[in-house]
């Protein structure tokens, strides 16, 4: 009887052991340190709302209803708003070059340019308008991140000084291209926590004050991590025109083709 006990111990163990060792080869295997670390990054920058637009662009630029020949009278003062949160840190080369390439399309435009960069913080990197494109591109190649979150609120209060800054010309039109790849889970001048329609809400809140004053905001969504209606919240001309025609969907390797797109509908070729 002890040794027929024996025998089933034994078999029990071996069906334990095999049921452990294909667990492990399953994938079931316990995260270590550095796993868990690489989770917990990830999950940082989870949208809240699953319904997120498609990676490709959707949108026809040529829709957009820009007049060409405001170029040719002036040029515009155009404040560029740049993500720089830590799921955008991967692709700052791309954004860097995006940028410059958009930026170097006005050189001969009287086209004035102000930089602001955000993530959970903004910061104004230039402050006022300057026609000193060297000056521009300088900072867009410099601009680096630190992993940090989303804050369109804060964006949108800096971006809004820099078109009441002493070098703005009433004469010209005011142009915001904001561009965002997350949605924002950060508020205020500190960068306080807020769920998303709070951040949302607040944003638009200071986007509505740009428009009524007269600017147009023109939103880059990159890649599935934004909603489109978010951004029709905060794009266009003033509270009342809010739609698809001031959105432009886009992804990383294609944002350079499509800000040159842009540049198209605003001064022509």
């Amino acid at each position: 009887m002890l040794k027929n006990m024996t025998g089933y111990v034994y078999v029990t163990l071996l069906l334990l052991v095999l049921i452990a060792l294909g667990f492990v080869l399953s994938g079931g295997i316990i995260l270590s340190d550095d796993s868990a670390s690489t989770i917990e990054s990830t999950e940082r920058y989870t949208i809240a709302d699953t319904g997120t637009i498609p990676s490709n662009p959707t949108l026809q630029l040529s829709t957009l209803d820009f007049v060409p020949q405001v170029c040719g009278g002036g040029g515009y003062d155009i404040a560029l708003v740049i993500d720089i949160s830590g799921s955008v840190s991967p692709y700052l080369s791309e954004i860097r070059v995006a940028l410059i390439s958009f930026v170097e399309a006005f050189s001969d435009k009287s086209t004035q340019f102000s930089v602001t960069k955000f993530d959970d913080k903004a910061t104004k990197i230039i402050p006022e308008f300057t026609d000193d494109l060297n000056k521009v591109i300088t900072e867009i190649n410099s601009l680096s991140g630190r992993g940090g979150y989303t804050n369109w609120q804060d964006a949108f209060v800096k971006a809004k000084e820099t078109l009441n800054s002493t070098s703005n010309r009433p004469s010209v039109k005011d142009l915001v291209v904001f561009a965002s790849d997350g949605e924002p889970n950060r508020t205020g001048e500190n960068g306080d926590f807020a769920t998303l329609d709070t951040a949302v809400n607040n944003a638009v809140d200071v986007a509505d004050e740009i428009k009524e004053a007269g600017a147009r905001i023109i939103t880059f969504g990159i890649g599935s991590g934004v909603k489109e209606q978010n951004l029709q919240a905060i794009s266009g001309s003033n509270p009342e025109v809010v739609g698809d025609v001031n959105v432009i969907l886009t992804n990383f390797a294609n944002l350079g083709t499509d800000l040159q797109s842009l540049t198209a509908n605003i001064c022509g070729p």
